[in-house]
């Protein structure tokens, strides 16, 4: 069982059992109370934590900590807990967090020692972005094949500066003419271009955000049919 008493010098020990011994932690040092007090195992320390400190919403990240002197565990947690789940690597120096909850958290580490004591616990921040959604301010729905200078516009609601660029995904025989990989592109069309969606993503540092499509049906225009028909 744990307990705490005083031994030498009125210091405080943590006792706890370790299979047929009692172990006294003091400060992160381990003492063996069958070895009358000799220090056993200096203490637990952690190696500093890394991984990714800006990540989406629903992404699945991993982080590590290098075992440091005398850590034979690591105990992991997330604060707040409801923020993210340890899939896996819990008690070992690396482990793989999926990101639940939006904004500012912490991914902590506690080394253990070979005889249950803890040391320094070491934090590791971490931001997770939600993306904002966009919305089409901007479109044509219906367009003349051949086409040229069509502006299509989208917009975050709200703004949000965390918006490092935009993706396009057009139709075949849609080509963008200006504004590649920002909120707001003119395209051409080709006489004989396909009705589709055109697809505007937005990308942040940590990778994809919202998508937002809107359809293009493209007529040909009178007394035209393509080569192939």
């Amino acid at each position: 069982r744990d307990a705490q008493e005083s031994r030498g010098l009125g210091d405080v020990y943590k006792r706890q059992s370790v299979g047929a011994e009692d172990v006294y932690c003091n400060n992160g040092n381990s003492y063996s109370n069958t070895l009358n007090g000799t220090i056993q195992s200096a203490a637990p320390v952690a190696g500093t934590i890394s991984g990714t400190d800006t990540v989406c919403l629903g992404e699945t990240m991993g982080y590590s900590s290098t075992f440091g002197a005398n850590t034979s565990s690591y105990n992991w947690q997330i604060v707040p807990s409801s923020a993210g789940v340890i899939q896996s690597g819990q008690g070992t120096e690396n482990i793989i967090i999926e990101w639940l909850e939006d904004g500012d958290h912490d991914v902590k580490v506690t080394p253990i020692n070979p005889y249950g004591c803890t040391g320094t616990q070491e934090t590791f921040d971490v931001n997770v972005k939600e993306p904002t959604p966009i919305n089409f301010t901007q479109s044509t729905a219906t367009v003349c094949g051949g086409a040229t200078g069509v502006t299509y516009t989208v917009a975050p609601t709200p703004a949000d500066p965390d918006i490092l660029s935009y993706s396009w995904s057009l139709p075949i025989g849609v080509n963008i003419a200006t504004g590649a990989g920002t909120a707001s592109i003119t395209v051409d069309f080709d006489p004989y271009a396909q009705s589709g969606n055109i697809t505007a993503t937005s990308n942040y540092a940590c990778g994809p955000g919202a998508s937002i499509s809107t359809v293009s049906y493209t007529h040909l225009r009178a007394h035209e049919t393509p080569e192939h028909l």
